[in-house]
This record gives structure tokens, C-alpha cells and sequence, in this order.
């Protein structure tokens, strides 16, 4: 490299390393609506791999399936859902939310925990033979949420501040 570019390529490496810094904090705060834009997209995703879990749940679910037999299928399901859900729930608390936002989201989102755990409970529950439990679980109902009484009872609340405040999609 020639003398007369070192200068021009020094400053280029350090305008490049000034912008990388900034790039990387991630500490501005990001509008309401991009925030929903990009948690919708968020939940879009994972909305399609729970579909996708949802499924193979329902396939691998012999059909005239004793409580036993569910709560067997219905354990691995459980240990999916909950993958993609603590995946999804990373991805939106890593979103810069907007100014003002903030407790209100990480509240949100500290229920949708609290739901999952339940649900995780309840499924331990049922696998160490619980009457009780898998009578919940094996309902046949479809309210939503993997036909899973328990489940859309559970997430009515969550899903309606989610609604609430914009994330339709993650209310799905």
C-alpha cells in the first residue's frame, strides 16, 4: 500500500470499528412499532414451528390413546414447546423496547415464563402418574393452544396484554 493511502485506510478501519461499536450495543431504544414489527416476526417464526410440533404431536398420537400413552407423546411435545417458547422469549426480551415500555414488557414476558412453568408442572406431574393431572392434560377439548384446556386457559391472560399492546401474532 502506497504511503499517501495508510492514512485513508487507518481512518476507514477506525470509522468502520466506530460504526461496529454502535451497531453492537443495541441499547436504542426502538419504537413502538418497530418493536411490534419485529416481535411479530418473532412470534411469526416460532408460531410456525410450534405448528410444525403441534402436528407430529397429533400424528405420533395413537387414536384411541389410553391417559398412559398421551402423557408419554405429550412429554416430549411439552419438552419442544417449551424449547421454542424459551427461544422466542430470549429473541423478545433481546429487542430493545421502547422508552416507557420496558416494565411493562419484561412483566409480560415474566408471565409467559410463569405459564410455561406451570405447564412443566403439570406435565412432571402427569408423567409420575398423577390421576389428577393427566385427566387435565388428556382433555380432548380444542380451545387452542395444542388442544390443551389447561394451556388456553393458562395464556388467556397473557395473550390479552400481548393483543394489547400490539403483538397479535404472539397471541396466536
Amino acid at each position: 500500500m502506497g504511503k499517501n493511502l495508510r492514512p485513508v485506510a487507518v481512518l476507514g478501519l477506525l470509522l468502520a470499528l466506530a460504526l461496529l461499536g454502535a451497531a453492537c450495543t443495541g441499547d436504542e431504544a426502538l419504537s413502538k412499532d418497530e418493536y411490534i414489527g419485529q416481535g411479530n416476526a418473532i412470534c411469526e417464526d416460532a408460531n410456525a414451528r410450534f405448528e410444525a410440533i403441534s402436528s407430529e404431536f397429533y400424528a405420533d398420537l395413537p387414536e384411541d390413546s389410553t391417559p398412559e400413552e398421551f402423557v408419554e407423546v405429550f412429554s416430549e411435545f411439552i419438552d419442544q414447546v417449551t424449547a421454542v417458547s424459551k427461544g422466542q422469549l430470549a429473541d423478545l426480551r433481546d429487542l430493545a423496547a421502547p422508552e416507557g415500555d420496558e416494565e411493562l414488557l419484561a412483566a409480560l414476558y415474566d408471565d409467559i415464563e410463569a405459564v410455561l412453568g406451570a405447564l412443566n408442572e403439570l406435565a412432571d406431574a402427569a408423567a409420575a402418574g398423577d390421576p389428577a393431572a393427566i385427566g387435565q392434560l388428556a382433555s380432548r377439548e380444542d380451545p387452542g393452544h395444542g388442544g390443551l384446556r389447561i394451556a388456553a386457559t393458562a395464556f388467556d391472560e397473557v395473550d390479552r396484554q400481548a393483543i394489547e399492546y400490539g403483538l397479535t401474532v404472539c397471541a396466536n
